[in-house]
């Protein structure tokens, strides 16, 4: 059995998936990334078309031979502010236009990915908020209009939100990845 499958089989069933990690972490998700073997976008910004992209993705995998993926790999790093400014925050920090569009090509991505049949897989760091916990860089709009949450930290992977299923924990045991009923409930 794959060293991920059981993740693997949360992300087929769902149409937009957000990851959050740690930077101890990111070799972890990118064995992850690369298990399913997701279509990198690369550098974008709130006026990015998923249509487009899925497009020549297709025709590229035509002109290989190689395989069309359906997921698209969005790493809320390669992220790009637009030079357009919103006037409401003209004399506030940078960061509330980033969230502001952040927030509004994430719905733009949910909407597309359910009219067009894709799957949007959205990595994002971590940090440690205030009260403790960990938090997704920009992530809370993320976090809204996802199927499936998770973060990886070390060798767990912790669901935070699973419209699919149970809220659960996955351990690393003997090379693979098994889901463990949660501490907390």
């Amino acid at each position: 059995m794959p060293k991920f499958k059981p993740i693997e089989d949360l992300i087929k069933q769902s149409n937009f998936t957000v990851i959050g990690y740690l930077s101890e972490s990111e070799s972890v998700k990118n064995e992850l990334l690369e298990s399913i073997n997701p279509t990198n976008v690369g550098e974008f910004n709130q006026f990015f078309d998923i249509r487009s992209k899925m497009r020549s993705s297709k025709i590229n995998s035509i002109e290989s031979g190689s395989t069309f993926s359906e997921y698209f790999h969005f790493n809320i790093m390669d992220f790009k502010e637009s030079v357009y400014k919103d006037p409401k925050f003209q004399n506030v920090n940078n960061s509330l236009n980033r969230a502001q569009e952040i927030r509004g090509l994430s719905r733009r991505l949910y909407e597309m990915s359910i009219k067009n049949g894709s799957k949007v897989i959205i990595t994002s760091p971590m940090y440690n908020s205030v009260d403790g916990g960990l938090s997704l860089r920009n992530g809370h709009s993320l976090v809204y209009n996802a199927n499936l949450v998770f973060h990886i930290v070390k060798d767990e992977i912790k669901i935070e939100k699973n419209r699919y299923g149970d809220y659960t924990r996955f351990y690393l045991i003997d090379g693979e990845y098994k889901p463990q009923p949660d501490l907390a409930s």
